[in-house]
């Protein structure tokens, strides 16, 4: 009669009415063809289900998320809605924790009571310990992919006991230990993991084989007390702090048989007196860096040309409470801030306060961290 039935009539059983059979849905579970093959394993889609996954494809497959693929993976929750999920109040017997970062299967921290541990993940439950060091544990880094571990201690050279720098694997054996430089307040890992580096009170920046721990250069920067270390995410570029109220960015070239640090032509200054955090955001479109100090304030500085003679650099900034620790989403598009006892979320692009929880802690927040993931 011309008309296709719903319900009753197909292109299987009448295709008088409904015309010849395809598989022209490829995601509807339905053999529309009537050939017993459906969606992806009927010839007819090879050119659809062959295509890589792409956003906009409906399915929050890859590295996908709400902050990157709001049509596959639908809207992020607010950040407001941030709720605690877990927390361990004595989790190094009482003392100040200095640093945290997450590694293969958890969590690790180190503190004042020369202990690096290791936690599970979803409750916080210690799951390994390792034995007591000479120090406190002033800073610690895992590696990119959390196989690996630095850890930085506050002991002086020539002392008894004067290792110092040390790296662990993710389950908290020891693999490595030296002793640079005294007191080191601060330890990177370069991307490639090929490269530690450590600085601290004398203001030298050290640099290790990580594998071997084997001494490759000593670089001078006429700064005491180095505060903060941290690579760009190429690895090309290392940045340090220091009391002194300067970011210096130094050209990172390192071979099998030599480091060179050049100092490069851009001075970033931000006053303060002993914090002095930085963390370069995860883009390598341009090169983007955000500091703080206990003084008060937050930059975001934003460098281009930076191995001109003559880089541009442009800077945002926003007054704050005490800043004591930072970190850059690995989404890009936020960051977070450690004060007195409170936290704050940013967004990167403007530095709006997306949520903030002034008594998110007892004392100061001394290290924060994303995960991987977010």
């Amino acid at each position: 009669d011309g008309i296709c039935k719903q319900n009753k009539e197909n292109s299987c059983n009448c295709q008088e009415d409904c015309g010849l059979p395809s598989e022209e849905n490829c995601s509807d579970g339905t053999d529309n063809d009537c050939d017993d093959l459906i969606d992806c394993d009927d010839q007819d889609c090879v050119a659809v289900c062959d295509l890589s996954p792409f956003c906009g494809d409906l399915e929050c497959n890859g590295d996908e998320t709400c902050s990157s693929c709001e049509a596959d993976c639908g809207i992020c929750p607010p950040v407001s809605e941030l709720l605690l999920r877990a927390e361990q109040p004595a989790a190094h017997d009482g003392d100040a924790v200095r640093a945290v970062g997450f590694v293969t299967d958890g969590i690790v921290s180190g503190g004042e009571d020369a202990h690096l541990r290791y936690w599970n993940l979803e409750l916080i439950e210690q799951v390994s310990q390792t034995q007591t060091l000479n120090h406190t544990i002033y800073d610690l880094e895992p590696s990119v992919d959390g196989s690996i571990v630095v850890t930085g201690e506050g002991g002086w050279n020539g002392s008894a006991n004067s290792d110092t720098l040390r790296i662990w694997d993710a389950y908290g054996f020891l693999v490595g230990t030296r002793a640079p430089i005294g007191y080191v307040y601060c330890v990177a890992i370069s991307p490639n993991m090929l490269w530690t580096v450590a600085s601290g009170f004398y203001g030298d920046i050290v640099v290790y084989e990580t594998a071997t721990l084997a001494l490759y250069a000593t670089k001078a920067t006429k700064k005491k007390r180095t505060k903060a270390l941290a690579f760009s995410p190429d690895g090309s570029v290392l940045a340090s702090t220091s009391t002194a109220g300067r970011i210096q960015l130094w050209s990172f070239q390192c071979t099998t048989q030599l480091c060179e640090l050049d100092l490069l032509p851009v001075s970033l200054s931000h006053s303060g007196s002993w914090s002095f955090p930085i963390a370069f955001s995860p883009s390598r479109k341009l090169t983007k860096i955000v500091s703080g100090t206990d003084g008060g304030m937050i930059k975001v500085w934003t460098i281009e040309n930076l191995t001109n003679s003559e880089p541009s650099v442009s800077v945002l900034v926003v007054d704050s409470r005490a800043v004591y620790s930072l970190a850059w989403s690995p989404d890009d598009t936020k960051i977070v801030a450690g004060g007195d006892g409170g936290i704050t979320v940013y967004d990167a692009i403007n530095l709006e306060i997306l949520f903030q929880n002034v008594d998110a802690h007892a004392g100061r927040v001394n290290d924060v961290v994303f995960s991987p993931d977010s």
